[in-house]
């Protein structure tokens, strides 16, 4: 076989024939021909043979073997490209993570904390908030975030969600807060997939059940 040529463009149906006619005609080469067939069907130099093996038997195991190095070439380059393409996911999640405004980040922020507070303290009642200078400190030393930055991530998060109002508290900083009474399944959800954690929904139902039995 010609080093030029790969096991793709390699016709293995003819390669019975090359080692007949190379056999036919005394090439020098046919020893190593000899040698590279039978370690292909698995006897290479050295390895006993069995007594009626012969070259002809040795040619079709190798063909077999080549085709199943076929094989595992083309399900190599699958699984190369199956890689390349999570790659070129990941840099673009990476991409879009990177090209996300400071706003936006501030409110998933702001909606993720909140609605966290809301599940896990039942001491704050009906109502659960986040103010603006946590969000602020929440946001460092990765970002950093201005006040109004955060109140129009606020004010997003008030027109996106019902549960969440965006107001003042009496020391006139801003917050914003969760009403337990309207927080949808949709918005629990979305905080358990962004904090990665499947218990908010639980606890949530749980306050609410205990409420109804107080």
């Amino acid at each position: 076989m010609s080093q030029a040529q790969s096991l793709e463009d390699y016709d293995l149906n003819n390669l019975q024939s090359e080692i007949e006619r190379a056999v036919t005609k005394g090439d020098v080469e046919v020893v190593a021909v000899r040698k590279f067939i039978f370690a292909l069907a698995g006897y290479p130099p050295g390895e006993p043979q069995p007594d009626d093996y012969d070259l002809l038997d040795a040619t079709d195991d190798a063909i077999e073997t080549l085709e199943e190095l076929q094989e595992l070439q083309t399900e190599l380059e699958q699984v190369k490209s199956l890689a390349q393409q999570a790659y070129s996911l990941a840099d673009r999640q990476a991409a879009d993570e990177d090209d996300m405004s400071k706003k936006d980040k501030a409110r998933i922020l702001a909606r993720d904390e909140a609605v966290k507070r809301a599940a896990i303290d039942a001491s704050s009642r009906g109502k659960a908030a986040v103010t603006s200078p946590e969000v602020r400190n929440m946001a460092r030393p990765d970002l950093e975030l201005r006040s109004q930055t955060i109140i129009d991530a606020f004010i997003e998060l008030e027109q996106e969600w019902t549960a969440l109002e965006k107001g003042k508290n009496d020391d006139g900083v801003w917050r914003i807060q969760v009403d337990r009474s309207k927080l949808s399944e949709e918005l629990t959800s979305t905080v358990e997939q962004s904090l990665d954690r499947g218990d908010l929904a639980k606890r949530l139902m749980s306050q609410r059940s205990s409420n109804r039995g107080s």
